[in-house]
């Protein structure tokens, strides 16, 4: 009886001390704290990863490579940032330019090299913090719609999904990228929330305007084609609040608020928009691809259907998207899809949409799910690529069930319609499915990490009510 006794102290006492532990962890990740943890964990983990990659996978599996550095942009950004380096040594820090050659990233790597020598592995802290904001942000959105640790875990997700690797151990600008677009959708969400609540928070609403013309300037400096998209995807969430201002869905001060912070935003992108500024050629193609575009520029003018009923400013944009398809084809590659479509009007296009969305979603298909890629990495890249997809389609089925339960939810809308223009518009530009899976990446995590923290809010509800999934 007195070993019974004991025994049951015993577990009673593990049981306490693992209540605490629980307790004190979710009054935690309750906390802003939070934020700091996913940053100093996911910066250290991209770090690590990064220089494991670049210093012990790399040289293993790829012998030839230079430096660690096996994708050709940052090849091609390394040799930039050496020779701006060179010159900041020789001449000074009068010679250094944030964008040279209108490359951002080499011109952040050249003060690296200059600092550290010249390493690509000195340019890692930079990724590392890059996508470190970006989880942040990341868990900031979806907790607008599930608790703390369906979040968290959603978060980990995105983080660590193999495609980061590509942005987190080389020196590319996929990062900028993507924390631009993420900062672009938590302004709106800030103000979409506040409009929705009938509360206006003035330091919320400094920080949306800022987080948004902060992040339109990132992803102009990194792909000016891009903010194009971002100002139709600006136009979409303004038309919808003003049909709510229209029809009086908000009260007086969430009325004041659409228009005394959304109105100058939307003129001062529309501006830019109207500027020329986003009207850079070629930037959806590498230089091999810039070359062949003479070609199909010709081509596809001669073969182009003018619409009727549309406004040559439109029609053009359509046109110039064929253009770059073509361009995109003429290169090759070994993902390529099969059965290329006629895409010779607007009409044409638009009726492409639904195919585009589908491949968009869906690929890779099992034929890619091994094989030889266009490039060692992405041969590599291919062997866990079936397993991956079976996890997004279950993913993305999990985004249908939270868009059922989660209906009148702003931001569900606001990722929905991020994700799927992002995804639409480079499903539209790059049939090659091997580019298209690295260009997609934040728009379809966005609804992966969605649905992901789904499923895990689902299995949550149902042990806390008793049942057993």
């Amino acid at each position: 009886m007195e070993y019974t006794y004991v025994s049951s102290m015993e577990s009673n006492l593990e049981s306490s001390i693992i209540n605490s532990y629980m307790r004190n962890f979710k009054q935690y990740i309750s906390s802003p704290r939070i934020y700091l943890l996913i940053f100093v964990g996911i910066f250290f983990y991209s770090l690590a990863i990064g220089l494991i990659i670049q210093k012990v996978l790399v040289p293993r599996l790829f012998p030839s490579a230079n430096d660690g550095l096996v994708i050709l942009d940052s090849i091609g950004f390394d040799l930039i940032a050496k020779e701006k380096a060179s010159q900041i040594l020789i001449h000074g820090w009068s010679s250094w330019e944030l964008n040279p050659s209108k490359q951002l990233p080499a011109g952040i790597a050249s003060i690296f090299y200059v600092i550290f020598g010249k390493n690509p592995s000195s340019f890692l802290p930079f990724n590392a913090i890059m996508h470190s904001l970006s989880a942040c942000l990341v868990f900031g959105i979806l907790r607008k719609n599930f608790s703390q640790i369906p979040s968290l875990l959603g978060v980990f997700f995105f983080a660590v999904y193999p495609t980061s690797l590509e942005w987190v151990s080389q020196i590319h600008r996929d990062g900028i990228f993507i924390f631009g677009n993420l900062l672009v959708l938590t302004g709106l969400i800030l103000v979409v929330n506040q409009v929705s609540k009938n509360k206006l928070y003035v330091p919320a609403s400094i920080f949306s305007t800022i987080a948004m013309i902060l992040g339109y300037s990132l992803v102009y400096l990194v792909r000016p084609y891009w903010i194009d998209m971002v100002f139709v995807f600006l136009c979409v969430v303004f038309a919808m609040l003003l049909f709510g201002y229209l029809n009086n869905f908000f009260v007086s001060g969430s009325r004041r608020l659409v228009f005394f912070q959304l109105t100058p935003l939307f003129l001062f992108f529309l501006f830019i928009n109207l500027s020329g500024l986003s009207n850079v050629n070629n930037l959806f193609l590498n230089q091999n691809q810039n070359q062949s575009q003479n070609v199909n520029n010709q081509s596809a003018t001669s073969e182009w259907v003018d619409s009727k009923w549309i406004p040559s400013v439109i029609d053009n944009k359509f046109k110039k998207l064929v253009i770059l398809r073509r361009g995109v084809i003429f290169t090759g590659g070994n993902s390529l899809l099969k059965d290329e479509p006629v895409l010779n009007s607007t009409f044409a296009v638009i009726k492409y949409v639904p195919r585009a969305i589908s491949i968009g979603l869906l690929s890779p298909f099992p034929n890619l799910w091994s094989g030889k890629g266009s490039t060692p990495a992405m041969t590599l890249a291919r062997k866990g690529m079936g397993v991956l997809t079976l996890v997004n389609y279950l993913c993305l089925i999990g985004v249908f069930f939270a868009m059922r339960e989660r209906f009148k939810n702003p931001t569900t809308w606001l990722i929905l319609t991020f994700s799927l223009s992002g995804i639409l518009a480079y499903s539209l530009v790059y049939p090659n499915i091997g580019s298209l899976i690295r260009f997609r990446f934040l728009f379809y995590m966005m609804l992966t990490s969605y649905g992901f923290s789904f499923w895990i809010d689902t299995l949550i509800k149902n042990y806390n009510s008793g049942s057993r999934l």
